[in-house]
């Protein structure tokens, strides 16, 4: 609920990661905002996939996805 409302502009980032009540849903919601911020800025995705990376577990799909979006802007 927390990430569609951050797409409506009803919600900002932090609040968004505030009710990120697991490790798992943190990485989760850092992914989907480093999405968007991927249209703007990539420099700030980029940093929101590396900390997916340096901190997420990687079983979870965010891991692989980070990486694979670090690979593919070559950071």
């Amino acid at each position: 609920m927390a990430l569609i409302e951050l797409l409506e502009g009803k919600a900002s980032i932090e609040a968004v990661l505030g009710q990120a009540d697991s490790p798992g849903r943190r990485m989760e919601a850092l992914f989907q905002i480093a999405v968007i911020d991927s249209e703007s800025d990539r420099a700030v995705a980029a940093s929101r996939w590396r900390e997916i990376v340096d901190t997420g577990t990687p079983s979870l799909v965010e891991y692989g996805a980070a990486r694979n979006e670090l690979a593919r802007l070559g950071s």
